[in-house]
């Protein structure tokens, strides 16, 4: 099986991108009762439009492929100095346990690295235990969490 992980660039790139990160947070969504009206900036939400907001603000997004077609993305940005942000890490549910994730965590290493960066930081859903686990195993460390007036949940950093 050919498994390649290129650099988001085109207008398709940004379609397929947007429909990989709505199938992959709909799980998320659907397993902590998310919706529009109770959280509507959900990645599985997302629109075009803000996908292309995300292509402005980010760095770099790849795109995993397996076979030539999309099964995974991840975006990073680079806020200030040399912190970087993952953003958006999503696998296609049905090719999830593949390593696919680790595989876009490794190339959003090798490229914040390759820039100078020295620490990443993410925010994910705090009661995602499972999720919280995947990202210990992979060695980062939770530095704490906060709860945001607009979100239904508690975000750990």
């Amino acid at each position: 099986m050919q498994i390649s992980i290129e650099e988001i660039k085109t207008e398709t790139g940004l379609h397929e991108s947007l429909s990989v990160v709505v199938q992959a947070f709909a799980t998320v969504s659907e397993q902590f009762g998310l919706t529009r009206d109770n959280c509507p900036s959900n990645s599985s939400f997302m629109t075009l439009k803000d996908m292309e907001s995300l292509s402005g603000r980010s760095k770099v997004m790849f795109g995993l492929y397996e076979e030539n077609r999309q099964v995974g993305f991840v975006a990073l940005e680079q806020p200030k100095g040399n912190v970087w942000y993952i953003e958006k890490l999503a696998i296609l549910p049905q090719c999830r346990g593949k390593g696919y994730g680790r595989m876009l965590m490794d190339r959003a290493f090798a490229y914040t690295g390759e820039q100078g960066g020295t620490s990443v930081s993410i925010g994910i859903i705090a009661e995602n235990a499972s999720l919280k686990k995947w990202y210990e195993d992979y060695g980062f460390i939770a530095t704490g969490t906060k709860q945001f007036d607009h979100l239904p949940f508690t975000v750990c950093f």
